[in-house]
């Protein structure tokens, strides 16, 4: 299971959102996933990480509505 499927069935407004935008949505959450890595694998600690983490579930919780 891809990033993809993962927002598809996991974010809690999807259902809300345009394909293009939930599809952008899912490219964002997979660019945060591949950015941890990469901080992951030079170094960054687990606090920093986590600091991360934290600012990317914001996203999730408050999303920016789509305009009606």
């Amino acid at each position: 299971m891809g990033v993809e499927d993962v927002v598809g069935t996991q974010c809690p407004y999807a259902e809300e959102l345009p394909a293009e935008r939930l599809d952008g949505t899912a490219r964002y959450y997979a660019t945060v996933v591949q950015g941890l890595s990469i901080q992951a694998r030079d170094g960054a600690t687990r606090d920093e990480l986590e600091a991360v983490i934290g600012c990317a579930m914001q996203s999730w919780a408050y999303p920016a509505r789509p305009e009606r």
